[in-house]
């Protein structure tokens, strides 16, 4: 009987121990890593999947989480995405082992937009005595410009457009000016004025070059405040791709200046190359003097999924896609979500030719997601964020002066993703390329640049202009300079 007893006690203090050593620890914090806006529009799409949440368990470091992770228990969502189904306030509640944070919202608006031919009809502008300056005061006199453009009649060549009036365009469903096959070739200045209320609502399919302007060949674009836009076009289909977006122009050419445009309030989501200003760029473009604010811009495709076929990528708050040389200056990109399988940049997306970016800052506020999944997910292609530059391309001459990279938030979210302070990485994967005798070289300039307002350069004297040119056939035992150059991890 004695022993019986004995017996008894040894298993119960193993149990006691067997349960002392699996208490769950103790989670110190868990808190929104990025949060919603403070609004969104009545039926806005708005992915759960964009957003994360910090947790710190006791004995741990912290961990972040997708809203969409299994660990979590959130409540307010609706299939996945933020409900917008209905206005008023709304709350989002994530739960991690007993442990809840919330993040408040409010949904606006009354009735889906109309068709704009329901609204208004082709309005007459005036015109200056000399033909070289075309007025605008009402939307249905921007709308008679678009069709014009569109079927061949004007390219306003030599012209500038001038806006009189501030222009709603009442959510209406735009028509982009300017086409590939009859683009605008004229200025614009907004004088100081808004245009707010831009919606482009198409069916999915083959849609490209859209935004307030759709292609472009030349010109100067400027003192104009882009306000409430909605585009928000996917195609599933690997066949069409829809992309090419812009609160301003969807794809320029020629030598195109955009100076002191404002862009607020935006969202827009489309298979690729998107962006507030122009969402493909050739040719020569400057940029300066212009802000970003208060917006979300998303590369999504459906495809990805199931291969690695389609687009997705090229996110930028000013540009997309960069294909021409480019100059940045003075611009500034304030409270702004970019998220995209891969080439993510808070300026640009993918800048593949010589570009030269001059005090322009990238606020602590901004997000900047390569949020890769499917085949990018198991590392057969890279994803790359960057607080600059998504990606870059070997061969071609990057020049950095004075920029501020404020924000940490550059997350690329692959097995084979990178990210940066200034650049993701490189677009090709060039130490796989076989070198066939030419010199393929990287030259890299940077002066001054603050990064998180503390933070410099590792190898460089931030008072002498460095310059990195190498042969292609040493890339492998210069990249570790070049990557700690350009603040790549």
């Amino acid at each position: 009987m004695k022993k019986r007893v004995i017996s008894l006690l040894v298993v119960l203090l193993g149990l006691f121990v067997l349960s002392s050593c699996t208490t769950t620890s103790k989670v110190e914090y868990i808190d929104f890593k990025n949060i919603p806006e403070a609004t969104y529009k009545l039926g806005q799409v708005v992915y759960a999947s964009d957003f994360y949440v910090t947790v710190k368990v006791e004995g741990s470091d912290p961990v972040d989480y997708r809203l969409t992770n299994s660990a979590l228990t959130v409540e307010g969502l609706l299939n996945g995405k933020l409900d917008t189904s209905t206005p008023g306030e709304k709350v989002i509640k994530v739960t991690y082992k007993g442990s809840s944070v919330s993040a408040y919202y409010t949904v606006v608006g009354t009735s889906e937009a109309k068709p704009w031919s329901d609204i208004t009809t082709h309005i007459d502008y005036d015109t200056s005595t000399d033909g070289k300056e075309v007025y605008i005061s009402q939307a249905g006199q921007l709308a008679k410009l678009a069709a014009e453009v569109n079927d061949g009649t004007k390219n306003f060549e030599g012209v500038t457009v001038k806006l009189v009036e501030d222009i709603d365009l009442l959510n209406a469903n735009w028509t982009s000016i300017g086409t590939e096959e009859n683009a605008f070739r004229g200025s614009f200045d907004g004088d100081g004025k808004t245009i707010s209320g831009l919606k482009i609502d198409v069916a999915p399919g083959n849609v490209v070059n859209v935004g307030l302007f759709g292609y472009v060949y030349g010109g100067t674009y400027e003192n104009v405040k882009i306000a409430d836009v909605n585009i928000d076009i996917i195609s599933g289909n690997p066949e069409e791709y829809s992309k090419n977006f812009a609160a301003l122009i969807g794809n320029s050419n020629g030598e195109v200046t955009i100076n002191e445009v404002k862009v607020n309030e935006a969202y827009l989501r489309g298979n690729g190359r998107i962006a507030a200003l122009i969402g493909q760029q050739h040719g020569v473009t400057t940029i300066k003097n212009s802000e970003i604010s208060n917006s979300t811009f998303i590369a999504y495709n459906p495809v990805y999924q199931f291969n690695e076929d389609g687009e997705g990528d090229k996110v930028g708050a000013l540009v997309g896609q960069s294909l021409g040389e480019l100059t940045l200056v003075s611009n500034e990109v304030k409270n702004v979500s970019l998220t995209g399988t891969r080439d993510v940049g808070g300026l640009v997306g993918h800048a593949s030719n010589n570009t030269t970016a001059e005090n322009n800052i990238v606020d602590a506020n901004t997000y900047i997601n390569a949020t890769a999944f499917g085949g990018f997910k198991e590392g057969k292609v890279s994803a790359n964020a960057g607080g600059l530059f998504g990606t870059i391309n070997p061969g071609k001459k990057y020049v950095l002066n004075n920029n501020q990279v404020k924000t940490s938030n550059y997350i690329a979210d692959s097995l084979r993703g990178s990210s940066g302070k200034f650049a993701g990485g490189f677009r090709r994967d060039v130490t796989t390329e076989k070198d066939d005798g030419t010199q393929l070289k990287l030259s890299f300039d940077v002066t001054g640049n603050n990064v998180n307002e503390v933070e410099e350069q590792p190898y460089y004297d931030t008072h002498i202009k460095k310059v990195v040119t190498k042969e292609f056939s040493d890339f492998l035992e210069w990249q570790d300079e070049v990557f700690n150059l350009l603040g790549l991890k």
